[in-house]
């Protein structure tokens, strides 16, 4: 394999021997790519044409030299060496961390002589504490405890989000307990899950229990809950203090707990400690009434022995409806505006839009907006993209995004008709200067809206705040054209949106105010009312004096997008790839049920909105001629997908429905574990597994991309498992060789 890299020698720095270069000579082959999205830990993997590697080394794809590294500094080349990829811990939900960073972290405390963080195949961290003799038999046991847990506390400020230790799973070992070590004093984690794998266990189970011993609860609060008011005051306290903020963030009784960081691991948190004060509570409650004030109203109802919702779907319908509503009626006021403004405009000067196109495209680092992108710069006719990104350093996050999912990067790097920048759609000007936000309002032509929350817990409520808000933003600034030409609007909807079998058939036009129509899950119900609030925006706000509509909107509703048909890259943490590497390989076992297969690969349903966005015209004044629909038309069924499975190589058994769900509720260190709920409803009756028919006959017209999507076959889908494979989620029962 030869050298592959230097230290640097050109700093002074007296760590400078830490950090190594790649060889000029080797750059081309030797590549670093984030263990996951967004993450600054890189794995390093030899391509199978270097031409210094060893004969069979890398047949089946780049060689992983097994060690994870840090950027010295972003964009720097240089890398520091952080451990072993066997040291990763995979979480249940898909997730990553490495532990190395957070143990060392912890250990820097004097009490503490080493620190072992644990958690693969797990849904969160844990951690097991060796003390300091020495220092230890100063303190009484209590202070032991305070100072541990403030050396935690101080690792987690540092640490990801999903890799954060919470109290209940911080665990001090008997003074005459030792963690397994090397003669270095390495820490052994396969000997440590052997010592002290009971003791593990323990310490999850009693986590996972529907409630907690009141001695074991770190707050201690005691307060007056017979009234909403008084309900509301412990709630805005205890879920700052495990959210680890400042009480006055919470302040806002009726703001979405998800827009604040809720995750699975704080909602079971909260629920343990909602058990103590109200005894057994739904294991869906958090997700359910996930803000202060839904929650605070239902455990009020539980307090004075009220008939608690029977119904949660039909309030879900009601609410969605609500929404709608909303909107419209906020649209309406802002049309009574526009009719004032908008004469300002007419004699601006306008681009050629033939000739000219500029776009913007929310969403530009996931999974079918990274693809868009590369679509769009390979069209002549496309002179500028802005690219939203949510969160800070919005560059870093795209070029990671990228990275992991092993695409060109060589067309977007040092691109001047790329413009990156920060999102948020929660802000008036969308995140942006209000000079930035002046010169898109004058530049852009199209807007692609990719960007959209994917967890199943969620209700509508929590994406009216996270999704919904944000795409009302965005139509109003489609709709605040400066020029003669109304800003054309794609919207990237779902079949979810109309999944639900109330109909039969689904053809390429707008959906019917009937909610029931969607899929009974708060996604479902949100791509069912963005919908509508599209419609309304074409419908209300038009562009006067011009013939056209207010906002030329096209709606595409997709079916399961799959992974890069090329190269595999398949997100991890959806629901397919879960159930597939999770359950055939981590179980052995697959249902002999599920939904029909018309997966279309991420890079083809880019390649239709592209085609589609470039080349129909502007001026359609009919909703009705606005509605694609992006599958695969080459549909399989579910034993069709196992046939193909097992030829790849996949080793697994097919089970009933029933039992291979009996199998994932007895697993819950399994990563599938995380979607068990979904799972459940979505096994609970078979109609929920059959989809209606999505016509396709208008849409193929439209673009020819459809008609050249590949066939599911299992040339594609042994390329989703060697990818899944390559990257260390498909661990067990695969045979990449076959």
């Amino acid at each position: 394999m030869g050298y592959i890299g230097v230290s640097n020698y050109e700093t002074t720095n007296k760590n400078r021997w830490q950090s190594i270069r790649i060889l000029k000579n080797r750059q081309s082959s030797v590549k670093f790519l984030p263990i996951e999205m967004n993450s600054n830990i890189y794995e390093a993997f030899i391509s199978p044409t270097d031409p210094y590697i060893a004969p069979d080394i890398a047949k089946n794809g780049p060689y992983s030299l097994g060690d994870l590294f840090l950027e010295e500094s972003s964009g720097s080349g240089y890398y520091i060496i952080q451990g072993r990829v066997d040291d990763v811990l995979v979480h249940t939900t898909g997730e990553k961390t490495n532990p190395l960073p957070i143990e060392l972290a912890i250990q820097e405390h004097p009490i503490i002589k080493r620190a072992v963080v644990v958690g693969h195949q797990r849904f969160c961290c844990s951690v097991l504490i060796e003390l300091n003799l020495e220092e230890a038999f100063q303190y009484e046991l209590r202070s032991i405890e305070e100072q541990v847990f403030t050396a935690v506390q101080s690792a987690n400020k540092d640490a990801p989000t999903h890799s954060r230790i919470i109290p209940a799973l911080i665990k001090i070992l008997p003074m005459s307990k030792h963690l397994p070590t090397t003669g270095k004093g390495n820490i052994i984690r396969k000997l440590v899950d052997q010592e002290y794998g009971s003791i593990i266990d323990q310490m999850y189970n009693q986590f996972l229990k529907e409630s907690q011993n009141k001695n074991n609860s770190q707050l201690h609060l005691k307060h007056h809950l017979s009234t909403k008011h008084g309900i509301c005051i412990y709630l805005q306290r205890i879920v700052a203090e495990i959210f680890n903020k400042p009480i006055e963030i919470f302040a806002d009784y009726s703001k979405s707990l998800y827009s604040l960081s809720l995750d699975s691991l704080t909602a079971i948190e909260l629920r343990n400690i909602l058990c103590v004060e109200f005894g057994q509570l739904d294991q869906q409650i958090i997700h359910e009434f996930s803000s202060i004030d839904a929650l605070a109203d239902q455990l009020l109802r539980i307090i004075n022995k009220e008939q608690v919702q029977t119904s949660i779907d039909t309030q879900h319908y009601k609410e969605t409806e609500e929404i709608i509503d909303k909107y419209i009626d906020l649209m309406k006021i802002d049309d009574n505006r526009r009719i004032i403004t908008s004469k300002k405009h007419s004699n601006d000067c306008d681009h050629n839009i033939q000739n000219e196109r500029i776009f913007l495209i929310t969403g530009a680092n996931g999974s079918l907006g990274s693809q868009i992108l590369l679509q769009l710069l390979q069209k002549l006719q496309v002179s500028r993209i802005y690219c939203f990104v949510r969160g800070q350093d919005a560059s870093d996050r795209l070029q990671r995004a990228m990275e992991i999912r092993e695409q060109d990067l060589t067309m977007l790097l040092n691109n001047n008709r790329i413009i990156i920048l920060n999102m948020d759609l929660n802000h008036d000007r969308l995140g942006q200067t209000q000079d930035m936000y002046k010169q898109l309002q004058n530049e852009v032509t199209d807007i692609i809206h990719s960007a959209w929350k994917m967890d199943f817990n969620m209700t509508i409520k929590d994406f009216d705040q996270d999704c919904l808000q944000g795409l009302y933003r965005l139509l109003k600034f489609a709709s605040s054209s400066t020029t003669k030409l109304p800003k054309r609007f794609h919207f990237i909807s779902s079949i979810s949106a109309a999944g639900s079998n109330l109909f039969n058939e689904i053809k390429e036009e707008p959906l019917p105010r009937r909610v029931e129509i969607a899929l009974p899950h708060g996604y479902g119900q949100s791509k069912y009312a963005a919908e509508h609030i599209c419609l309304a925006a074409m419908d209300l706000w038009k562009s006067l004096p011009l013939v056209f509509l207010g906002v030329p909107i096209d709606i595409y509703r997709f079916g399961q997008i799959s992974g890069d048909s090329g190269t595999g890259a398949w997100n991890t943490a959806e629901m397919i790839s879960l159930m597939i590497c999770a359950g055939g390989g981590g179980m052995g076992i697959l249902p002999d049920k599920c939904q029909k297969i018309d997966w279309i690969p991420a890079n083809y349903g880019a390649a239709c909105v592209v085609d589609i966005a470039i080349n129909t015209s502007t001026e359609l004044t009919s909703p009705f001629e606005r509605v694609h629909h992006i599958l695969n038309p080459h549909e399989i069924n579910w034993s069709e997908l196992l046939e193909h499975l097992k030829l790849s190589g996949l080793q697994f058994k097919v089970v009933s429905i029933k039992e291979w769900l009996r199998m994932l509720l007895a697993s819950p260190k399994n990563p599938a574990y995380a979607l068990v709920s979904f799972f459940e409803k979505l096994f609970a009756d078979d109609n929920q597994m059959e989809f209606a028919k999505f016509r396709t006959e208008k849409t193929t017209r439209r673009t020819t991309m459809l008609e050249c999507c590949p066939p599911i076959d299992q040339k594609l889908i042994q390329r989703y498992l060697n990818y899944w494979w390559k990257i260390g989620f498909l661990k067990y029962g695969y045979n990449p060789n076959i």
